[in-house]
């Protein structure tokens, strides 16, 4: 069965280098910059794997982490801003 996977903020020679790799894998790839991609293509159906790239500001990756919880129905109890104060030990 094809495995649907979005990457998201990543650049598109990383998504070419995927692309090969990946070739002979039974994997669909949809790939996008930002949240309003992750909600696009959620919206035409469920994904199998989310993969954000590493070179977003932590404030980017937390949006869409938080986006990937509220699109597939399970809201986090934390906000972006409280999972990156508690991922660097932010004591506020």
């Amino acid at each position: 069965m094809t495995q649907r996977v979005l990457l998201l903020g990543v650049k598109s020679a990383v998504l070419d280098d995927v692309r090969r790799e990946l070739q002979e894998a039974d994997f669909e790839f949809q790939a996008g910059p930002d949240a309003d991609d992750l909600r696009s293509v959620l919206s035409h159906g469920d994904v199998d794997q989310v993969i954000i790239g590493g070179g977003l500001d932590l404030a980017t990756r937390a949006e869409m982490v938080q986006a990937v919880f509220q699109l597939s129905g399970y809201v986090p109890e934390l906000s972006p801003q409280e999972i990156l104060r508690a991922r660097h030990g932010d004591p506020r």
